[in-house]
Order: C-alpha cells, then sequence, then structure tokens
C-alpha cells in the first residue's frame, strides 16, 4: 500500500492562490532604504561633475542663455501655487451673506480678475466659513432635541 503523498507547501497561499492577509509573497523582498542600481551609478557620477555643470549653466547664464537662466531660476524659486487674492466681499455675517459673496466672486471670475482656480478656492472658504457660523445653531438644536427625549421617555 502506498503512503499519502505530503501536500507541496503553499508558501502562505490560501486557496485560489491569493496569500493570506498580512502574509508577502516574498518576505525577504527587496531591503528597505535599498536604491535602483541605475540611479546609484547616476548619483556617483552626478556627484563628480555637479559643480562643473552648475557652473558651466552659470556661465551661460550670465551670457544671456535664457534657458540656463530659467534653469537656475526655477530651482532657487519655485513657481507660487497661488496669489494673494484681493476682492472686495460682502459681510458673511448679514442675511444671505454667503449667497451675495458668492455672486460676486462669480461676477469677479467672469470679468477676468479672478481666475476660476481662484474663485473654486474663495467659494470653498465661504463655504467652511458658513458651516462654522452655523455650528453653534446646530449644536443647540441638538441640545434642545436631547431634553425633550429624556422628558419624553421618562
Amino acid at each position: 500500500m502506498a503512503t499519502p503523498r505530503k501536500p507541496a507547501s503553499s508558501g502562505g497561499k490560501e486557496g485560489a492562490g491569493r496569500f493570506t492577509p498580512g502574509r508577502s509573497g516574498n518576505p525577504a523582498g527587496r531591503p528597505a532604504g535599498s536604491r535602483n542600481k541605475a540611479t546609484v551609478m547616476l548619483d556617483a557620477v552626478a556627484e563628480g561633475e555637479a559643480a562643473e555643470v552648475l557652473r558651466a549653466l552659470l556661465a551661460r547664464a550670465r551670457q544671456g542663455d535664457a534657458q540656463a537662466a530659467g534653469l537656475i531660476l526655477a530651482r532657487c524659486w519655485p513657481a507660487r501655487r497661488g496669489r494673494p487674492v484681493v476682492l472686495s466681499l460682502p459681510s458673511l455675517g448679514a442675511k444671505n451673506g454667503a449667497t451675495k459673496a458668492v455672486d460676486a466672486i462669480l461676477k469677479a471670475t467672469t470679468t477676468g480678475t479672478i481666475t476660476p482656480e481662484e474663485a473654486e478656492a474663495l467659494v470653498k472658504l465661504v463655504e467652511a466659513r458658513q458651516r462654522v457660523a452655523e455650528m453653534p445653531d446646530l449644536v443647540a438644536r441638538l441640545e434642545a432635541l436631547e431634553v425633550r427625549l429624556k422628558e419624553s421617555t421618562s
């Protein structure tokens, strides 16, 4: 009589060929912090040449090469993600203040005073301000409902 064969190791897999949760398919894996060989080689080459490349780039920029100057300036002063927006808005605390503020933002956008991206950011600020302003009222209403609920169950 033949002895039954042991099933081959599943290698951490459960049915349907999937790994069990929390178990990697390659536990040895790539060591943390290791770097790609090509990147390491390029960094080694650049390490010795970087100062010379920078000097050459500066020399070309001084001679009027706008592209070289642009490269240097882009590294020194990255492009701003936004600009201050000067826009007169009605008081948000007034009746229909948020609606009037959004109307003013829409008008400024359609006349080209501000960009659509700036308008979007301003509308988000108006919405956030409106939510914060409504919070005390909502808390008071919730507390009143809780009191009425306690009274009705007692």
